[in-house]
């Protein structure tokens, strides 16, 4: 992966996680504590070290609530109790119009234009005026100048080892295209618990989904959600409007594949949807992968394979992009 397009996947996870925790809080905009806690929901050096100091996504939460109450109980004010209330996405509702606080995405495209972008921000975060993060880490009795310390001694020995990772084996980098990774701060158990219940699908495909039953069967029977062209509703082809979701045992717990088709249009290739569970510290490597179920597939004429051959680069972009939607989709699922 190019040095360019690791910063700006980068860029947008931590922006999508830290957009969450704002729309989570009620909050206007993006501000540094959304930023930190975004941070502990990204992976990599400063999440592991942030967890081994007992500071997790839970515990700076409640910390960072604890904060504001206590600086509105001084004012008098009493503060509104949260309200979770349901996980769907209402209608209309969009995300991904990221709102920053003044200073905040400046801070942002620094930490993802350098070597190491967690270590950067985690580092900004700890300079910024306000001192809100400062002050949370000692609450939870973690030393931010000694995390910080180690954090930066530890990123040079690191270097190598992440050189090497982003070489990689040459045959995982031509599947790459195709394959999309995130690191998700909770246990195996709890994602597959998550991803394996028919009766949760909905929990992570309502992007794509406004509503879904689930059959004696255990099939996730869905229908599509309605998109919108110039503000106006876009008419969605009968066959893709409504799709079949299956559970396929794949032989392992660390992994679960869901296997999509189309009721109204047996003739097009169903797809695989494989997400490969793999811990990491206190959280978990998902690895999420798509493929024509070609078990299914009606045999495709020259036509077709010329057409297939030619759209190939423009298919994996979109694969890839379907890939992403699908982790941003689970991250937040996992984090309501």
């Amino acid at each position: 992966m190019s040095r360019m397009v690791r910063t700006m996947k980068w860029f947008r996870e931590i922006s999508v996680l830290a957009e969450d925790e704002q729309r989570r809080a009620a909050h206007p905009e993006i501000d540094v504590e959304h930023v930190f806690l975004a941070l502990l929901g990204i992976g990599g050096p400063v999440t592991d070290a942030l967890a081994r100091e007992g500071v997790t996504l839970g515990t700076a939460r409640a910390e960072f609530q604890s904060l504001h109450a206590g600086r509105l109980a001084r004012l008098g004010v009493t503060p509104a109790t949260a309200i979770d209330g349901d996980r769907r996405i209402p209608e209309g509702s969009t995300r991904g119009g990221f709102v920053y606080r003044e200073g905040v995405r400046t801070m942002l495209e620094n930490a993802a234009a350098s070597p190491h972008p967690d270590l950067t921000l985690f580092t900004a975060l700890l300079d910024e005026p306000t001192g809100h993060v400062r002050e949370v880490l000692r609450d939870l009795d973690a030393d931010p100048d000694a995390l910080l310390a180690s954090l930066e001694d530890r990123s040079r020995q690191l270097s190598a080892t992440a050189d090497r990772k982003s070489a990689g084996d040459p045959a995982r980098r031509r599947g790459a295209e195709r394959e999309y990774r995130r690191f998700v701060p909770f246990p195996v158990g709890e994602v597959r618990a998550l991803l394996s219940l028919p009766e949760r699908w909905l929990d992570w495909n309502d992007f794509e989904a406004q509503s879904a039953q689930v059959a004696p069967s255990g099939a996730v029977h869905a229908h599509a959600r309605e998109r919108h062209v110039d503000g106006r509703p876009a008419r969605l082809k009968p066959a893709f409007a409504t799709t079949d979701h299956r559970l396929r045992p794949c032989g392992t717990q660390d992994a679960i594949e869901w296997v999509r088709s189309f009721p109204r249009a047996p003739h097009i290739a169903g797809q695989v949807l494989r997400i490969d569970l793999e811990p990491r510290g206190s959280g978990t490597d998902l690895t999420l992968s798509l493929r024509r179920d070609v078990a299914h597939a009606a045999p495709d004429g020259l036509l077709r394979r010329a057409a297939r051959a030619v759209l190939t680069p423009l298919r994996r972009l979109i694969v890839r992009a379907h890939l992403r939607g699908k982790a941003d989709n689970i991250s937040r699922a996992l984090r309501t």
